[in-house]
């Protein structure tokens, strides 16, 4: 849920599992589309749905994964649609996958690149914790089993940081203009090249993950 480009969804793919990828951005479903394509990926499909209304059938899923989208979901609203269209006894996961300044110089010199292009930015310098959605999957009526978190060094060449920042939505998603984002894109090209040309560059993230199950009453 709230697929963007399709990672997650694709990966889980690849390991043999039916997939279904919903997001809100055509563009991003299109560019899912043609990633699974190019893959020779035929167990997965990706739809344009929000979380709210996913229209796809009742009680149809084992597990709904939603990667660092959360923050964009009526919690409520989100519940109540994952209840119905979850088997009965099915899984949750909300993970948070967040890259942290204090820990890595390029995140923070990015972090702030961004601000530069989008001074409005409001998900800039989080640590990648976010307990509170707890409370809410509680409130929804879901079944909280347990939480986990920790630190994990991901190695990126020049190219794989740039892939990963434009799916930040302080820059993708329509944040940003196409010229803008070209602009972004070169800068920070020109940043890493100038002051991290040696590759790859380990850039740690936060895992925060919490797990709940459709249980019944």
């Amino acid at each position: 849920m709230g697929t963007g480009p399709g990672l997650v969804a694709l990966d889980l793919a690849r390991l043999g599992s039916n997939v279904v990828g919903i997001d809100i951005s055509e563009g991003q479903i299109a560019q899912a589309k043609k990633t699974a394509q190019e893959r020779h990926l035929s167990n997965v499909r990706f739809e344009v749905g929000t979380a709210e209304d996913t229209k796809q059938p009742p009680s149809t899923f084992d597990l709904i994964i939603v990667c660092t989208a959360w923050h964009w979901f009526k919690p409520d609203e989100a519940c109540r649609e994952f209840r119905r269209i979850l088997k009965p006894d099915g899984f949750v996961v909300i993970v948070q996958y967040t890259y942290l300044e204090s820990r890595s110089s390029l995140a923070k010199d990015t972090i702030s690149l961004v601000l530069k292009y989008n001074p409005g930015w409001p998900l800039a310098n989080i640590n990648g914790c976010d307990p509170v959605v707890i409370d809410q999957l509680v409130a929804g009526n879901l079944f909280f089993l347990e939480q986990f978190c920790y630190d994990h060094p991901e190695e990126f060449s020049h190219e794989k940081w740039l892939g990963r920042i434009r799916t930040c939505n302080g820059v993708g998603s329509g944040s940003l203009t196409s010229q803008q984002v070209q602009a972004f894109n070169q800068e920070l090209s020109q940043l890493m090249q100038d002051k991290y040309p040696t590759q790859p560059i380990p850039i740690y993230h936060r895992i925060f993950a919490v797990v709940a199950q459709n249980k019944l009453e």
